[in-house]
This record gives C-alpha cells, structure tokens and sequence, in this order.
C-alpha cells in the first residue's frame, strides 16, 4: 500500500516495493517516495504505484515505460474484431472513427501516435468533427465516438504499454427528437418507377431496391443476390451464411422466407445478365473503380426520390428528414415493415421475414411454423403501373 503526505507545498507519496529474494527466497523490500506538485498527481501516482504493485511489479515513471503506438493497438484490435466475426460494415465503422480520431490528433503517416494522445477532449473533438464537418446526425456522430471508446477501452483491457485509462463521454445525444415518418407503399412505388427511368431499365439500383421493397432486406443483401438463392417451384428465397448485408450474429446464420408475388413476378421476368440477381457485375464494372456498390446505388437514388417529391407522388421526410441523415436505401426497407405492420403482421413474424432475433422464439418456435406467406401476400404489386411492362434491362 502506498500513502500519501503533504510536505510544504509539495506532496509525497511513499511505499514499500519489492527489489528481489535473498538465498532463503524470502522477498527484499525498500522504501521508495516520489514527491509530486499537487494533491490531485500525488493520488493518481498512489494508484498507479498500487496497480504496479498488485501486479507484482516495481512502478517506473512514465518516461521510462513503452509506450503503445496508436497504429499497434488498432492492428491488434481489428485481429479481435475478426475473431469475433463481425460484420463488413462494422470494420467500415470502425475504420472511419479511428481514421477521424487520427486526424483530431494531428496522426500523419510518418509521425508518431503514442496512445497517451488519447483523452476525452479528443472524443469530443471527435463527435465535432462528424456533427459539424461532415454534417451527420447526432445519433452517428455518438456511434462513432463509442467506436473509439470501445477501442480504447479495449487497448487498456489488455493491458497494451502505456495505454492511458479510458474515459466515456455520457451527454452525447443517443436519438433525435423528431422520428422520421415511413414511406407509404405508393411513395416507395414513385421512386422506383423513377429510377427505373433513370437507369433505362431494369438496372441494379432498381432491380436491388425493388428486392428490399418486397423482403424488406438491407440494400447490401438485396444487390449481391444471386439467382441460385431463389426457388420459384417453392417460392422460397434463400440468404445464406454470411452473405453481404448482414449486420448481426443472429443475420449471419442465414435463413429462408416465402416469396411475395410482385416480387415473383418480377423475377420470372426479368432477364438473367449476371449471376447477381441485379446485375451490378456487368453494368457497373467499370463504375466500380471510383465508387463501391452502396455509394453508386445512392448517387441514382437521391434523385429519384427528388424527381418524386417534385412530381408530387413522395414527400421529403420519408427519405430526407429534417435533422438526420438521408436514407434514400433503407427507406424501402422502412416501408416494408412499416406496411405489414399497419396490415397486423406480428413484430415476431417480421423480424422471422428478415432473419432478426425473436429472442427465446429461435430455441422453441420452429419459423416456419409461423404465418409467413399469409404475411407476405400483404405485399401489393407495384401501385401506379405494372411492373412487367416497365422497360427491362
């Protein structure tokens, strides 16, 4: 144990630490006392000499201890994120949070970054520099400061050299305070139509957003799937084990759910250039290169949901709401659940459609046994026009 004293108008701290053994192994101890300029250093060095020494270890002063660089612990971090089979989209987070605490940080490529840079100003400056700069909404800017939390919290954990001890800001604002309204089946049919006329076709934006439409899938899942995934005897359709889109532990196991039959009959007319059921492989090969998957499907359905809100057929809110940010992708997957829940569909049963976590359910209700297809044949066609006599691609 160590103690504290106060000397004039310094403070001392003083302890007993152990330097070896003697012949018989009994331990050899000295006195050690460090003074330090204020009340407040005094306690902080008084703890870290009782951490060294419940560790069974002499306390040095931070000068002489190895101090973690930044780049080490986050290598080292996403080597446990891999073990716990997180998603692509996680490291995607991950990766965008450290990179903004790097640049807060003032981090270059050929600098040092020693994790003492880390404090709770620099997560403040964090949740800045996504809310003010990069003008995202207050729920993601939180999400990206707690990325940075767990990470640092995680280089202390295991004891990484010199890792400072973690701090957590608790006033961040966690949601906003104006809830978003969920496009109707009729606004969600305008953008398609729109985008469909953008793309000259059947198109993989428009294919892949018309999948989400129907399943209520992520965009993600919907562009990357195949056309072995679906079975149009049985009328089933297949996301396998870890397919693209899946955000959860509970996703990532995959599952099966029915057909809807505006979806079928899409399928059943739609032309088979790829082994994607959207396509993407070959028209968007060569777009590919400047802008992935998501970023090019956003760039055609910003305007589209424009050209609908023009025309009258779709209000802004459902995809543009004032105070977070835009969501012209999941907007059709907010439809989807948002219009079987107004047609009586159970939570259980939407969450079994899109492969979520029905909690003990998964253990003793078998999915299938649950009213699936009589939920998806709440599903309406296409409203508006028919969907095979759009042109196709």
């Amino acid at each position: 144990m160590a103690s504290v004293h106060r000397r004039g108008d310094s403070w001392i701290v003083r302890w007993r630490e152990q330097v070896g053994v003697d012949k018989r192994g009994r331990p050899i101890r000295t006195n050690r006392q460090r003074s330090c300029p204020s009340k407040r250093s005094a306690d902080q060095l008084r703890r870290e000499v009782e951490e060294a020494t419940a560790l069974g270890r002499p306390w040095t002063p931070a000068s002489a201890r190895q101090v973690t660089d930044l780049r080490d612990g986050y290598a080292l971090y996403l080597e446990h994120l891999v073990r716990l089979q997180r998603s692509a989209s996680t490291f995607a987070a991950v990766g965008t949070s450290v990179d903004v605490a790097y640049k807060v940080m003032g981090v270059r490529p050929d600098s040092p970054a020693p994790a003492t840079l880390l404090s709770r100003e620099v997560l403040r400056d964090v949740f800045r520099e996504f809310r003010e700069v990069r003008k995202c909404a207050a729920p993601t800017a939180t999400g990206r400061v707690r990325n940075v939390e767990r990470w640092w919290a995680w280089m202390h954990e295991e004891e990484l050299p010199g890792v400072p001890s973690p701090r957590k800001l608790s006033d961040l604002p966690t949601r906003t305070a104006v809830e978003a309204p969920r496009p109707t089946w009729a606004e969600a049919d305008a953008a398609i139509r729109h985008l469909v006329d953008l793309e000259g076709g059947w198109g993989p934006a428009s294919r892949a957003l018309w999948i989400s439409r129907c399943t209520g899938l992520r965009y993600s899942t919907c562009v990357a799937l195949r056309w072995d995934a679906v079975d149009l005897e049985r009328n089933v359709l297949y996301v396998r084990p870890n397919d693209p889109g899946a955000k959860t532990s509970r996703e990532r196991r995959g599952w099966s759910a029915p057909i809807a039959e505006p979806l079928r009959e899409s399928l059943l007319g739609w032309e088979r250039v790829a082994d994607s059921i959207s396509g993407w492989e070959v028209t968007w090969r060569a777009e590919l290169k400047v802008h992935n998957r998501r970023d090019w499907a956003y760039r055609l359905a910003v305007p589209a949901w424009e050209a609908a809100e023009a025309a009258g057929e779709a209000r802004a809110d459902v995809w543009n709401p004032p105070g977070r940010s835009r969501r012209p992708l999941h907007a059709f997957r907010a439809c989807w659940k948002a219009g079987l829940a107004q047609t009586g569909v159970s939570y259980e049963v939407r969450q079994a459609l899109v492969g979520g976590d029905r909690g003990a359910d998964h253990a003793y209700v078998d999915t299938w046994s649950l009213p699936l297809r009589e939920a998806v044949a709440n599903v309406p066609a296409m409203q508006g026009a028919k969907v095979l006599e759009l042109r196709r691609r």
